[in-house]
């Protein structure tokens, strides 16, 4: 499945570290994450087909991942990508969902989930297809899927079938070791539900294609972007260059 496991105010040092899943159809190509340019700069992913983005970090220290949501597709809508591509443009979680509803409204996309945040604040917005709503997020563990809005699968279910045993994410821990905890999470198998599907799933057709580890430190610096491109179950996670206030040249 798509699924976001964010912490906020847990990690010490760190106001959000978080874990993004990518669910995908196999033959939909992407691009890993790379420099996109702007002021804050935005790195982040880049689905090829539509030229949007599921998950991102900017030099303003602000993290958004996108999920679909279930029902009520419609092939002759816009994507859903440039939602999170305009986000990441944002100097602030606020700011990055009132795009976020914004383009929704304009443009009239198939249905979303998109969380944004920064090192002092978050939100996020679900858009139905006809409506928004958008929320704050409050400190703690938060979960946002393909299939349940903010926390509708308990952040406690997910935690407990990580790969290798229950990941325990306490206020004041390590960045190495949250990270350690969330890689563990993206591995696994376990069925959650409903609908009965793994946090990293392998299907006929589609399945996780990618994984994405973000950290933005006290202050809005960001402080990690670490990225697995394909399966994490099978797949190394590897550091990617942090976004800047100004893009590079």
């Amino acid at each position: 499945m798509c699924l976001l496991l964010a912490l906020r105010d847990v990690v010490k040092d760190h106001p959000l570290v978080l874990l993004a899943n990518r669910d995908e159809f196999y033959d939909r190509p992407s691009e890993p994450p790379a420099s996109r340019g702007g002021e804050p700069e935005v790195v982040c992913g880049l689905d090829r087909r539509a030229g949007g983005t599921w998950a991102g970090l900017n030099g303003a220290g602000v993290a958004v991942v996108l999920t679909n949501r279930a029902g009520g597709y419609d092939a002759k809508r816009p994507s859903r990508g440039p939602v999170a591509r305009g986000a990441l443009e944002a100097r602030g979680a606020t700011e990055a969902v009132e795009r976020a509803a914004a383009y929704a409204a304009e443009e009239g996309p198939n249905p979303f989930c998109l969380f944004a945040a920064d090192a002092t604040s978050a939100a996020w917005v679900a858009w139905d297809g006809a409506g928004s709503r958008v929320e704050r997020v409050r400190s703690g563990l938060h979960t946002l899927t393909n299939w349940h809005d903010l926390d509708a699968l308990s952040p406690v279910t997910v935690c407990r079938v990580a790969d290798g045993g229950p990941a325990f994410f306490m206020p004041g821990m390590a960045l190495d070791e949250a990270v350690q905890g969330l890689a563990r999470v993206a591995r696994s198998h376990a069925p959650l539900g409903p609908p009965k599907e793994s946090v990293c799933a392998h299907h006929e057709a589609r399945g996780t294609v990618s994984s994405t580890l973000l950290a933005v430190a006290k202050g809005g610096r960001p402080a990690l972007y670490r990225y697995a491109d394909g399966p994490p179950c099978r797949t190394e996670f590897r550091d990617f260059p942090l976004p800047r206030e100004r893009a590079r040249l």
